[in-house]
């Protein structure tokens, strides 16, 4: 079989299931745009606060992000050396991070309140009940390298975070579902080595709060506070 037979072959068994996902995608309410039409009837909004994070956190390169392409074919023996290392670092991070108090999820409840006030999306928002509810879920996080201006190791482990938003009524209804993500490579995140970030944990705390404040931009563009 030919390339471009095969190509064509896999193009025909995909579709269907292109299109089987898309419609699950447009059942599940992935409304790209929170507008006004959907917020009617809707007068007070609770934001939950309980966000749980991972048990596994996103390290080094671990996700196909970091060094580049070259470095990683030369070190590939020594990555693989390096895993027991590379997890034990994680796992002092989260420690650190649960000593001090360093909570993504909450970061991200917080500035997403602060930022809805702001723009009175809604009339109110409480503190229990309410028409309806925002809940978040962080599929991923963690410190990625960031090689973008560092030419060669160490890279600097930046902030990532990967954040679904809901938006249901008290009976289950799903309202809106949005999903935004940061990448190791963007300015508005600072990265530092390891080292620095054990000497010096409110790196980590910065960190993680401009990467909150990179997902919570990211919902906003797409919760219309008043239609033109």
């Amino acid at each position: 079989m030919s390339g471009v037979e095969r190509s064509r072959t896999i193009l025909k068994w995909m579709s269907p299931i292109a299109f089987v996902l898309a419609a699950v995608g447009i059942s599940a309410g992935c409304q790209p745009t929170l507008t006004q039409e959907a917020r009617a009837g809707i007068n007070s909004v609770r934001i939950d606060t309980d966000i749980s994070l991972p048990e596994r956190m996103d390290w080094g390169n671990d996700s196909g992000a970091g060094g580049p392409l070259w470095f990683a074919a030369i070190t590939v023996g020594a990555e693989i050396a390096s895993i027991p290392r590379k997890l034990s670092q994680s796992r002092v991070i989260r420690l650190l991070m649960d000593e001090n108090n360093i909570a993504p999820g909450r970061m991200i409840a917080t500035q997403f309140k602060e930022q809805l006030e702001t723009r009175q999306v809604f009339p109110s928002i409480v503190e229990t009940d309410g028409d309806a509810a925002f809940t978040f879920e962080i599929l991923s996080y963690g410190l990625m390298w960031d090689s973008s201006r560092v030419p060669w190791p160490p890279y600097p482990l930046k902030p990532v975070l990967k954040v679904v938003v809901c938006l249901k009524k008290p009976d289950g209804t799903l309202i809106w579902r949005n999903r935004a993500e940061t990448f190791d490579s963007t300015g508005e995140v600072d990265g530092y080595v390891y080292n620095e970030y054990i000497q010096n944990p409110s790196l980590l705390r910065r960190g993680f709060e401009q990467a909150a404040s990179k997902i919570v931009s990211q919902f906003m563009k797409n919760i219309r506070a008043h239609e033109p």
